[in-house]
């Protein structure tokens, strides 16, 4: 009798709390895709160096990865003739730089060789620590 009793209450609120929990789980996740998103894997802070220009339509998840196309030679070199030879392009949530003239690679190299030739630390290296993957 009881256990009737409390379904009875509890049962018009049903759709409410579901469509709550729904709004609660949704939110966050549209904040993080389009508003938060900075994509730049940490390289370098975004306030300290302004980014170079690059297309403006992308998408808050794949970036220009659909622009591309099956010929990306083709897609970044219609992307330089537009803007210059440093265009900066998001491929998926990683921003990307990419160079096109010899100048200003061997600009970018000489200048900023430190950002752009290190890779990002291993997580095999920071997990297997223990006496059987330790370096030797």
């Amino acid at each position: 009798m009881a256990t009737e009793l409390l379904a009875s209450q509890l049962l018009p609120w049903q759709p409410l709390v579901q469509l709550l929990a729904a709004v609660l789980f949704l939110l966050p996740l549209v904040y993080l895709l389009f508003f938060k998103g900075d994509g730049n894997g940490g390289v370098m802070d975004s306030a300290s160096a302004p980014s170079p220009p690059g297309p403006p339509r992308q998408l808050p998840v794949l970036g220009n990865l659909l622009q591309i196309g099956s010929r990306p030679h083709r897609y970044f070199q219609a992307v330089a003739r537009r803007y210059v030879p440093v265009v900066q392009v998001q491929l998926g949530s990683i921003r990307t730089v990419v160079v096109h003239s010899p100048e200003a690679a061997k600009d970018v190299l000489r200048t900023n060789d430190l950002q752009c030739c290190s890779r990002p630390s291993s997580p095999g290296k920071l997990i297997c620590k223990k006496l059987g993957f330790s370096l030797y």
